[in-house]
């Protein structure tokens, strides 16, 4: 049976992930610019950051509803690789509170998008996708497992020995979606016999990619 936290519990990580979004978004904001955005006083966003106060469950679920709003996470992610990281998003991905942030905002959309359907585990490839495949299964209370890759031949024994359970449903998940990418998705999923539900990506390289995916896939992606 698995374990379901208490509202308690609920409330207090609610609590942690918007001063974590507030960290991970003050990465390319100043206290200004964000201040306007949430209609909080700079000096309460300051203190939120320094960790000598945390917002109410109130204010912690208007933090997360703005700085985890698809277009806010698109423009955060426009502007902090642009200006932080000279225009490379993998560098970004390097970025631990990054990773984290678009884990939270990912774990949010597969909940809005499949709210009461049964969802078995999350799968992803071996790379920077797989940090926030951990973050969202551990979230959801999901196994995750390990797709094979065209850039990770290292890990081609993974998938005899840790795949999923044969005809589980699952959820997808890439930092950089591409063409290249879904012969070993198929493969996978035939493999295995999987309902793929929902891809969730952060960067949809080619935009005919979810023509090559089955027609019922919702396929999501943060940039474009």
């Amino acid at each position: 049976m698995k374990w379901s936290p208490g509202r308690k519990y609920r409330e207090l990580l609610m609590r942690i992930d918007a001063v974590n979004a507030l960290i991970a978004v003050k990465e390319a904001y100043p206290y200004e610019e964000l201040s306007r955005v949430l209609s909080i006083p700079s000096s309460v966003l300051s203190r939120y950051y320094q960790g000598n106060m945390i917002p109410s469950v109130e204010t912690s679920k208007k933090l997360l509803n703005e700085l985890l709003a698809k277009e806010f996470v698109k423009r955060f992610l426009y502007d902090l690789v642009s200006t932080k990281y000279g225009g490379d998003a993998v560098k970004a991905f390097s970025n631990p509170r990054v990773l984290n942030y678009i884990g939270m905002y990912m774990y949010r959309r597969i909940i809005e998008n499949l709210a009461g359907t049964r969802i078995d585990g999350v799968i992803a490839p071996p790379d920077h996708s797989a940090l926030i495949a951990s973050f969202v299964a551990s979230r959801l209370n999901l196994s995750m497992n390990l797709i094979k890759s065209i850039m990770t031949p290292i890990y081609e024994g993974l998938f005899k020995y840790f795949g999923a359970d044969k005809g589980e449903s699952v959820v997808a998940i890439y930092a950089f979606l591409g063409r290249e990418c879904i012969p070993y998705l198929k493969k996978y999923i035939d493999s295995f016999r999987l309902n793929l539900k929902l891809v969730e990506a952060v960067v949809l390289v080619d935009a005919n990619v979810p023509k090559d995916i089955r027609g019922d896939v919702l396929v999501e992606a943060i940039i474009p």
